[in-house]
């Protein structure tokens, strides 16, 4: 005797519906949890007993029940974690997330091109979380925005960042250069050899640079002023790189309301870098309001003319309020997208599957569990890829044994054939250090530039040693260095550090 598949009518299921509504309104709290808890069992006891859908894809076993790998990827120590995968299972691995579910660690650069260049925001998607996270804190930028509405956000800045205006920049990185030198040599004083912390240094250069090329704006703290936002500039990665496991309970976090809900429930949070994290964007929010003021004074200056811009007119943001102003209306960027832009220009200046997809010729095989080389994959819907620019930037197949190796002088010799096979996607010098694709940093000329003043001020003007204290880095979304001891980001009366002993020439 066959089976009748389970099946409701209209009315039965009209019932349903309402038996639940008078629950939820009944017992709210009471049926937040049973349904949550019912979501979750169902949840995991969907991954437990569906087949795996990468059988033929190696990785390690899951280090947790609920989180599967996704704390050792995103940890301070996750760079030991990375490079085993890399070392162990290739550039495709397969890892845990939760509740079993199954992910794709990826280095491989033909995979890399599929995921971030012709199949960004297509087949391939940032989850939701990463989006609502940075609108949150940084408004509806360039971070936040998909689709049509990136595009558009994305063409009205390209033209701020092009070659020659970035040469119109140069006088103001020059004075920030022999600000920052005038203020570590006041620092050494008398003392020749005198260990400074030059990541301190650096980051208020960056910061400044930003400030004012950017948005014609002082922070002020290369003359030693500190701030709150300076502060939560710094800790914004390493407190989002910790949440990232928790992406998952985000969306049910967001819809609550009213919004002191949220701030109340991200106080009583046990973790940590949960209540950093809310931290961190209480003090964007305050941001906002500044970039609100300086907003106002740009269009005021440009309504007035020349005579009262200035010199202010050759930052980034005056250059793009004219743009704006001069473009049709159908292309003109509201207030809050601008607002957006200035908050995503000073945080990036400073500091997921839609359909079935068949990758073909990567370049580096790897060797499936069965022994043999793999160099193709179908890629199933709802796949979450994990997509490692660090193994991608040292990887051994791509620049050799000493891929790992601070070498500069490579670009001065002629690079192996290996890099040019690998076709890497990325925007500069076969690097992937500024991503690929549509999404890539929009700002890189603005960041090498910064670069080769503030190194070509620092070398001349000063010797550097290594300092007396150890270092060790940890990963927080980018590599930063702290005091060797330090187990994770954010550790209680840590932060980062490069302390150098440092003379003057």
């Amino acid at each position: 005797m066959s089976e009748t598949p389970f099946s409701l009518d209209h009315n039965q299921a009209q019932l349903l519906l309402s038996r639940i509504t008078e629950l939820l309104h009944n017992y709210p709290l009471e049926s937040s949890v049973a349904l949550t808890a019912t979501s979750l069992g169902a949840y995991t006891f969907k991954h437990l007993i569906t087949p795996s859908q990468y059988p033929n894809i190696d990785g390690p076993p899951s280090s947790s029940f609920a989180f599967g790998n996704l704390y050792d990827i995103y940890s301070g120590q996750a760079v030991a974690f990375h490079d085993g995968l890399q070392d162990k299972y290739g550039s495709v691995s397969k890892v845990k997330g939760m509740f079993g579910k199954e992910s794709l660690f990826v280095s491989d650069p033909r995979f890399l091109h599929e995921v971030l260049v012709k199949g960004v925001d297509i087949t391939f998607h940032h989850p939701n979380f990463v989006y609502d996270i940075t609108r949150i804190s940084f408004g509806p930028g360039l971070l936040s925005s998909t689709g049509e509405l990136h595009k558009a956000q994305r063409k009205m800045l390209n033209p701020v960042f092009t070659a020659k205006h970035m040469k119109s920049l140069i006088p103001i990185f020059d004075k920030i250069a022999q600000t920052m030198k005038g203020s570590i040599i006041k620092e050494i004083g008398t003392m020749p050899g005198k260990e400074v912390d030059m990541l301190q240094w650096c980051g208020a250069a960056a910061l400044e640079l930003i400030g004012q090329a950017g948005l014609g704006h002082t922070f002020g703290v290369l003359e030693g002023v500190d701030s709150d936002y300076s502060r939560a500039v710094k800790e914004y990665l390493p407190a989002l790189f910790k949440v990232m496991p928790l992406k998952a309970f985000f969306p049910l976090f967001h819809n609550l309301k009213p919004t002191a809900l949220q701030r109340k429930l991200a106080d009583w949070a046990p973790m940590p870098y949960v209540r950093k994290m809310k931290e961190v964007v209480d003090v964007q929010d305050q941001q906002v309001l500044q970039a609100q003021k300086i907003l106002e004074q740009k269009k005021k200056n440009l309504n007035n003319g020349p005579a009262t811009a200035g010199e202010e007119s050759h930052d980034i943001m005056s250059i793009l309020l004219k743009a704006n102003m001069e473009a049709e209306e159908k292309d003109r960027l509201p207030e809050d997208q601008l607002l957006g832009q200035m908050n995503t220009l000073i945080f990036a200046g400073h500091e997921t599957t839609r359909q079935v997809l068949k990758l073909d010729s990567w370049a580096y095989p790897v060797k499936g569990k069965n022994g043999e080389e793999v160099r193709e994959i179908r890629v199933r819907k709802g796949t979450t890829i994990h997509v490692s620019l660090k193994e991608a930037n040292r990887s051994e197949e791509t620049w050799g044994q000493d891929a790992d190796v601070f070498r500069p002088e490579r670009w001065l010799e002629q690079l192996p054939a290996s890099v040019s096979d690998a076709k890497t996607s990325g925007v500069y010098s076969s690097m992937m250090t500024f991503s690929a694709g549509p999404r890539a940093c929009i700002g890189f000329k603005f960041s090498l530039l910064e670069l080769k003043i503030i190194l070509s001020m620092l070398v001349k003007s000063f010797k550097f040693e290594p300092g007396h204290t150890p270092t060790v880095w940890l990963m927080g979304a980018t590599m930063v260095p702290y005091v060797a001891g330090t187990k994770d980001l954010l550790e209680e009366g840590k932060h980062p550090t490069l302390p150098l002993k440092v003379s003057i020439l």
